[in-house]
């Protein structure tokens, strides 16, 4: 499979790598739409991974094509976006479920490979059936916009039930942007 592979600092190159072979409780995610945060941007010209070489990339989205022995066969075929956290599921944090506390996170596309690349082994607990409704493209914004939240709580009252989808749908990341700068543009753009 093709994968931009992160060797070292402003060092990104186009390889031909095998498919990630399946650990327990993982899936193979073909991937259909990756985001370029942020936050990768700096890691791969300025300060570099976590280790290296890595596969950059946590916001994506794809169809399970394979199952792990011990994962639900009904996945394969499933259109999924990704929750790039990879908790420990052993410290207090985690214990607890709050899992964005976790002290041994992996990560994918940070600590783990992600979804600059044709394939991604991904944890079955890190998946997000979609609705056929959402496209690949929408669902790879799934975890920014789940980082764009709306502070103010008078505001949060008048957001719609589906306004997610809404959001993901008629916007796009430049309303996400937006609405980190300004959270009543998403209200306005939404009534």
């Amino acid at each position: 499979m093709k994968a931009q592979v992160l060797f070292d600092i402003n060092n990104l190159q186009l390889q031909e790598i095998v498919i990630p072979t399946l650990k327990p409780s993982e899936v193979l995610v073909k991937v259909h739409a990756t985001g370029i945060c942020g936050s990768d941007i700096p890691r791969i010209y300025e300060t570099g991974a976590h280790r290296h070489p890595l596969i950059c990339g946590h916001e994506f989205s794809g169809e399970v094509v394979e199952v792990a022995e011990d994962v639900n066969n009904n996945w394969v075929g499933k259109k999924v976006g990704i929750f790039p956290l990879i908790p420990c599921n052993n410290c207090a944090s985690c214990k607890n479920k709050k899992y964005e506390m976790c002290k041994n996170y992996n990560y994918l596309g940070s600590r783990c490979d992600g979804g600059f690349a044709e394939y991604v082994a991904v944890p079955e607990w890190n998946l997000i059936e979609l609705p056929e409704r959402v496209t690949y493209e929408q669902a790879a914004m799934l975890e920014p916009t789940a980082e764009s939240r709306i502070r103010d709580t008078d505001m949060a009252k008048e957001v719609q039930q589906n306004s997610l989808y809404n959001i993901l749908s008629q916007a796009g990341m430049s309303m996400m942007t937006q609405a980190n700068q300004s959270n009543s543009a998403v209200l306005r753009l939404l009534q």
